[in-house]
């Protein structure tokens, strides 16, 4: 908008003193500009991260190519934001601003509640409050590593609300803090001798499921550049030979084979549209593979642009968990082009233990995907249920999983899940949010041809349920 990139800082959203714009579309966070010492809400899309991209925004704005205001402040705001990160490493508790002026000016401009007369006695107030309680991080945490200038998320960082009646142990706490042995080859893939494609791959999005993938496609020799939101992220990959994009548009340019592995199709669809997407870069030469979780319309609606160029499209959905993608054992069911389903067989290889070709139509894959992600969360709910009526009558865990192992229901998903929560170690495998994620698009395609899911629907709000009480981002097995 003719201003030049600005240092800044990600505030804590609860100081607000503006409302935050209501774009369903747009995902907004509250910036704290230094120089100029003022707040304002700045789409996601427009933010960097300062380290990474600080030489190429000063080199490039400052100061011979900004107005003669811009030449006074921009200088001083770069000043201050490196001031301030001497400072952090010092006092992490220091702030470039007062706080106590904002949490005034928030007060001020806050509308005074009117509580309304209750007609009846409640004695669960307790509880009902508890379930108003909302998970911090579901503020934007897939987001929370990736801004203008920024120089430090912990904002956006604040732990999951755990309820108190819950036996979490420290390693369950942990978790979101492991890191992955990048180095470290699968044995599976040591035994798969595959010969690499002669072709640049692209990946992006390398969070938990994407990491592995990333790294199996890498200890296969294959040439990959990557990119993610979250620069640091990105950066250990270096360590295993990945080049690192500094966004999807420069991504696509370089590279011949494209595979988008997101955390939910609001994000592939600013990932292909936005301000240095991959749309800029498509063209006819370009392949373009979807594995993140859908439904048919945004699978149509991301084919759109790489098909008006005379690229190929192909949607490619995951069945399996994080430690299945680590393996490379996850199986790959996909729709599209077949050209380019052969085309990337060593790519599939690679990264699962067996890909399917569905149909050319577009959004088969999403469907069958769909219908067994309600499958799976469906089972999951029926064992916990299970094991719940087993921990009323006190009746032993280790019995219920020997008589099960010999029965006709044994499966390997079920086995784990019970062992995660008979142990209460959740390894987050099969992440709570993005189980519930895909069974609410289960639902909003069943409720588009008539379809009545009620063992679904039923599903879907004891997951909701999980996720209110602070389980967002654990296994799933934390029903």
């Amino acid at each position: 908008k003719n201003y030049a990139p600005w240092p800044g800082l990600v505030a804590d959203p609860k100081t607000a003193t503006v409302k935050m714009p209501s774009n369903r579309n747009q995902v907004f966070h509250w910036i704290f500009f230094f120089g100029t010492d003022n707040f304002a809400w700045i789409e996601e899309n427009n933010l960097k991260q300062y380290g990474p991209f600080k030489e190429q925004m000063i080199s490039k704005y400052m100061p011979q190519k900004v107005t003669d205001i811009k030449k006074k402040t921009l200088p001083a705001a770069v000043e201050q934001i490196e001031h301030y990160i001497k400072e952090k490493e010092k006092n992490s508790k220091f702030k470039p601003y007062d706080t106590s002026d904002l949490e005034f000016d928030r007060i001020l401009n806050e509308k005074p509640v009117v509580a309304k007369k209750r007609k009846t006695a409640d004695k669960s107030t307790s509880s009902s409050t508890s379930k108003k309680t909302r998970n911090s991080n579901d503020i934007s945490a897939e987001f929370n590593d990736s801004t203008l200038f920024k120089t430090t998320n912990d904002t956006l960082n604040s732990a999951a609300i755990i309820d108190s009646n819950f036996d979490f142990n420290d390693e369950v706490r942990d978790e979101e803090k492991k890191i992955m042995d990048l180095k470290a080859k699968s044995v599976v893939l040591d035994a798969k001798n595959i010969k690499p494609l002669n072709k640049k791959i692209g990946f992006l999005g390398v969070g938990k499921m994407g990491a592995g993938l990333v790294k199996n496609l890498l200890h296969s020799k294959h040439d990959v550049t990557i990119w993610d939101r979250n620069v640091e992220r990105c950066e250990q990959f270096k360590e295993i030979n990945a080049t690192v994009a500094a966004n999807p548009e420069d991504l696509v340019e370089n590279t011949d084979i494209i595979f988008s592995c997101l955390s939910e199709p609001r994000v592939s669809r600013q990932v292909m549209y936005s301000n240095c997407g991959a749309k800029k870069s498509l063209n006819s030469s370009k392949g373009y593979i979807e594995l993140s979780t859908m439904s048919i319309e945004v699978s149509l609606d991301l084919s759109g642009p790489i098909k008006e160029v005379g690229g190929r499209y192909l949607e490619a959905q995951i069945q399996g968990d994080i430690s299945q993608a680590n393996e490379g054992t996850v199986i790959f069911v996909t729709a599209g082009d077949e050209s380019l389903f052969y085309e990337v067989q060593s790519c599939f290889q690679a990264m699962g233990a067996y890909s399917y070709f569905i149909s050319s139509n577009i959004g088969d894959a999403c469907i069958m995907n769909l219908a067994l992600q309600n499958l799976k969360a469906t089972a999951l709910v029926g064992l916990a249920e299970s094991m719940s009526i087993l921990d009323r009558f006190k009746l032993k865990f280790n019995d219920f999983l020997e008589i099960f192992d010999r029965s006709q229901m044994q499966c390997e998903f079920l086995r784990s899940k019970h062992q995660q929560i008979m142990g209460k170690k959740y390894e987050n495998q099969l992440t709570l949010k993005y189980l519930q994620k895909d069974i609410n698009l289960t639902l909003d395609v069943a409720n588009q041809i008539k379809q009545p899911l009620l063992v679904a629907a039923n599903t879907n709000e004891i997951l909701k349920q999980a996720i209110r009480k602070g389980y967002s981002n654990l296994d799933s097995s934390a029903i």
